[in-house]
């Protein structure tokens, strides 16, 4: 209890602190690159259900990809990996495979397109499944229980760097 208490303490005050500096901050595409200000990107705005705060992610108006938070991504290699460990000495991760199928239809995805399930779970079969529905979808986890899916990540990046096409298997 006290490290979810200092969680959303912490938290809650970097929430307090983006919101004074978002509104004048260039936002650069993790993607294309693409920079502009806080109004000329789409917001989605939710609350993280492990007391994180506000959860803003933005959508590029350049190549339509979602990313964010800021928050988190401005985070350091090792800051992240340090709120990584604490979220799991208070948390079991479950098999999210059925959500993460509902939630990636919902988004009503464009077939072509190529996806990326950032954060997909140690036991998620999502990518498999929606790979075996036709779609390309690429999977990263750090759940400190299993090593990272990040080589099809790594791969597909270095892929879509280099040539501009979806990458292959």
């Amino acid at each position: 209890m006290l490290l979810e208490h200092v969680s959303s303490t912490y938290w809650r005050t970097v929430d307090l602190h983006y919101e004074r500096t978002l509104p004048i901050r260039a936002i650069t595409c993790p993607l294309c690159a693409h920079t502009g200000d806080r109004d000329s990107y789409q917001h989605h705005v939710s609350e993280c259900r492990f007391n994180g705060g506000r959860l803003e992610r933005y959508a590029c108006p350049a190549c339509d990809i979602l990313f964010g938070p800021l928050k988190m991504l401005d985070l350091t290699e090792s800051q992240l990996a340090m709120e990584y460990r604490a979220l799991y000495s208070r948390y079991r991760e479950a098999d999210s495979t059925e959500a993460e199928i509902r939630a990636f239809h919902a988004c009503q995805p464009r077939p072509g397109g190529l996806y990326l399930n950032w954060g997909c779970g140690a036991w998620s079969q999502t990518i498999e499944q929606l790979r075996e529905e036709g779609w390309d979808v690429w999977a990263t986890s750090r759940s400190p229980n299993q090593p990272a899916r990040s080589s099809s990540t790594t791969a597909a990046r270095c892929r879509l760097d280099s040539t501009g096409s979806s990458p292959t298997t």
